[in-house]
């Protein structure tokens, strides 16, 4: 049986373009080692320009804790760079600090892994977006916590 417990993270840009990352399950809820505990089944949404896409894919608990580890000294500095790679290469995110409190997030996702279609996004948002990005991140990995080692 799937857990019912979901987080979603929210980024959204300054224009109105988002993309929300639903995590709605693990994938092996009964699994407690590294490699197959860990993942999550997530929905996908994005908005950019006039497009519209959804898309399922399968994400890591530990992808979502690398990208929050990555983005502490990005918080701090107002610049550097944050990227969160999937295994699965469905999603790519990168968040830039420009230096002056002002932040984008340039990316792409794809509807299944190894696909060669691909659609990209470019969200501009401030320090105060950027701090409740990493607020939601540290929820989600409360509800989802990294397991095994």
């Amino acid at each position: 049986m799937k857990s019912i417990m979901s987080e979603t993270l929210r980024i959204r840009g300054k224009s109105g373009d988002y993309i929300n990352i639903k995590i709605v399950s693990r994938c092996y809820p009964t699994e407690t080692d590294y490699w197959d505990g860990n993942w999550l089944n997530t929905e996908i949404y994005l908005r950019s320009g006039t497009l519209k896409h959804k898309i399922n894919a399968n994400l890591r608990t530990d992808e979502f804790d690398s990208l929050l580890r990555e983005l502490d000294p990005v918080c701090a500095s107002l610049k550097g760079t944050a990227k969160f790679e999937a295994m699965e290469e469905c999603l790519i995110l990168e968040i830039e600090g420009h230096g002056d409190g002002t932040f984008v997030a340039t990316g792409s996702v794809k509807s299944t892994p190894g696909a060669r279609n691909k659609l990209g996004f470019s969200l501009d948002f401030d320090k105060g977006d950027l701090l409740r990005i990493m607020s939601e991140l540290n929820a989600l990995l409360r509800k989802f916590p990294i397991v095994g080692k």
